[in-house]
């Protein structure tokens, strides 16, 4: 058992009980978790979305909560390998949905970066632990450059909590902009608390993710 209950962890364990045949096959996103009521709500179907656009095989994530079992999800439909790691082991969480395919790593985001599933490279990475002011920008800015190392060319790093003026990885994302000048793409989305989504741009020795979604090709003019 965690030595620390989740955040809303008796809403979040009513609600999987409530939909927890839909784990088994397909979730059904319409009205679960649509709502305002949790800071990650409305970056739920957009995340499912980008793995799914990606075709991702490999899937990371660092803080465990909703964010998990979405992505959880998304890995099944894909025949993904998902990784998440949490300081508290709330393995017991993923049971009760009857989730068995999840790699779960308990320890601090050191343990992850230094995983050999890290080491494999991702095509997707969450981070969800950087909503604290006592994470420093400095250590902020660490964590992103070994989550841009992580990933494939055109991998994706979604970060929560990137608001600027909330919490100290804002900071953070400005100086990886700077640093990796053209390396790397950064947009946050301005709602629930903002979500940055880093694009890494350069060569990356764990391959690159290719449009595998071409358009179809119109017709030629006679």
């Amino acid at each position: 058992m965690p030595s620390k209950r989740m955040h809303f962890e008796e809403e979040l364990m009513e609600e999987l009980n409530d939909h927890h045949e839909k784990w088994k096959t397909d979730l059904d996103y319409d009205g679960l978790w649509d709502g305002g009521g949790y800071s990650t709500s409305q970056h739920l179907m957009l995340m499912t979305s980008i793995v799914c656009g990606l075709r991702a095989k490999r899937i990371g994530e660092v803080g465990f909560g909703r964010s998990s079992f979405v992505l959880a999800d998304a890995a099944k439909r894909m025949s993904a390998t998902f990784v998440t790691c949490d300081r508290f082991d709330y393995r017991y969480m993923l049971d009760a949905a009857g989730i068995d395919w999840v790699t779960y790593l308990e320890g601090d985001s050191d343990k992850f970066w230094a995983h050999p599933e890290t080491a494999k490279g991702y095509d997707f990475l969450f981070l969800d632990y950087m909503s604290s002011r006592k994470k420093s920008v400095e250590s902020c800015y660490k964590d992103l450059k070994k989550a841009v190392k992580a990933v494939k060319q055109n991998g994706i790093i979604a970060v929560h909590d990137a608001l600027p003026g909330k919490y100290n990885v804002a900071a953070a994302l400005v100086h990886l902009q700077v640093k990796y000048n053209d390396g790397v793409e950064v947009l946050t989305l301005p709602y629930n608390y903002g979500l940055a989504l880093i694009r890494r741009c350069t060569k990356s020795p764990h391959g690159e993710i290719k449009d595998t979604w071409p358009k179809t090709q119109e017709p030629k003019d006679e």
